[in-house]
């Protein structure tokens, strides 16, 4: 607070930049919401006596943290931008994964773990998607493939569908220490991984820790945001050794 009074007093001219480095990533949600409170004012400050302020905040967290109402008109650069190009066919798949007639089946037997196989082929091929993904085992190929390639260190892979065989492995490994097909039904049928998990573990399954803080990468890479850079924040956690070393766990 005593800095933001500090920047008010000399900030004199008509246009303003305002920076503050990394205060952001050590501030509880509360305090989170304070400084967007304070900030907000000032940039009020500044557009009542006909001037324009410009915060540039700067940080290691995602910045969808700051995405709402007090900051609604924010910008967002990475600096460390990743060239990493994933596959296209993938990211129209996540683009489409709500369309009516593929909503379900894409979520239960791609995005997450299901024994059971699906043929949407049809409807793959008229929403222009890549029609053998259509079938579970063509896609679950993919993205194995693709999971491998990361464990290996190749350059070329598609990050999105390295979030995806995450999800997957992990869902199919604790589904498979289920001991009663009832429980196994009320797993499959339970939405979001997380609750998944927690499901089994109340029945009795033991689910490595791990398990749930690599929902960062396999939450994450499953949504497109459409105007957004949706590809830097999943590869730098990728690129992450500590990261990279949890999901070579979940694949061995």
């Amino acid at each position: 607070m005593a800095l933001l009074y500090r920047a008010e007093r000399k900030l004199t001219g008509l246009n303003a930049i305002l920076v503050i480095d990394e205060v952001f990533d050590y501030l509880d949600d509360a305090n989170l919401v304070a400084v967007q409170y304070y900030i907000t004012k000032l940039i009020d400050k500044f557009n009542n006596d006909g001037r324009r302020l410009y915060p540039l905040i700067l940080t290691h967290l995602n910045p969808y943290y700051f995405k709402n109402f007090a900051f609604s008109n924010q910008k967002i650069y990475y600096l460390d931008k990743k060239e990493i190009q994933p596959n296209q066919a993938m990211v129209k798949l996540l683009r489409k994964r709500d369309e009516l007639s593929i909503k379900n089946d894409v979520s239960k037997f791609l995005l997450h773990y299901h024994p059971n196989e699906i043929n949407k082929r049809a409807e793959f091929h008229a929403l222009g998607l890549r029609q053998t993904w259509g079938e579970g085992d063509k896609f679950s190929r993919f993205t194995k493939a693709e999971a491998r390639k990361y464990i290996e260190e190749e350059d070329e892979l598609d990050p999105l569908a390295v979030c995806c065989a995450v999800r997957v492995a992990i869902e199919k490994s604790v589904y498979q220490q289920l001991n009663n097909d009832a429980s196994r039904q009320i797993f499959l049928s339970t939405f979001k991984t997380r609750e998944k998990l927690s499901f089994a573990e109340r029945s009795g399954v033991t689910i490595p820790e791990y398990f749930y803080l690599l929902g960062v990468i396999y939450n994450d890479g499953m949504h497109w945001r459409e105007g957004h850079d949706n590809i830097s924040p999943i590869a730098a956690k990728l690129e992450n050794q500590t990261i990279k070393r949890l999901i070579e766990q979940v694949f061995n």
